[in-house]
C-alpha cells in the first residue's frame, strides 16, 4: 500500500503557522521566512484540526478536515 503525502501549501510570508487539536493543543509549528512554503501533515490522525496563521498585521484561524 503506497500513502500519497498530503500537503499545506502556504504562500505568507514571515509568519507563524501552528496546526492545533481542538482542545489547543500545538501539533505541529513553523514560522515562515520565504513566500511559499509546503508542510507535510500526512503524519496527522484523520480528524478535525485547527490551523493558525498569525503575521505582524493579522491572525487567521480556520478548521481543517484529514480524511483519507
Amino acid at each position: 500500500m503506497c500513502v500519497s503525502p498530503i500537503n499545506i501549501e502556504l504562500q505568507i510570508k514571515n509568519a507563524e503557522f501552528r496546526i492545533m487539536d481542538l482542545l489547543g493543543n500545538t501539533i505541529k509549528q513553523i514560522s515562515t521566512k520565504t513566500e511559499k512554503q509546503t508542510i507535510d501533515v500526512s503524519a496527522l490522525k484523520e480528524g478535525f484540526y485547527l490551523v493558525n496563521v498569525q503575521t505582524s498585521e493579522v491572525t487567521v484561524t480556520k478548521k481543517i478536515i484529514i480524511q483519507r
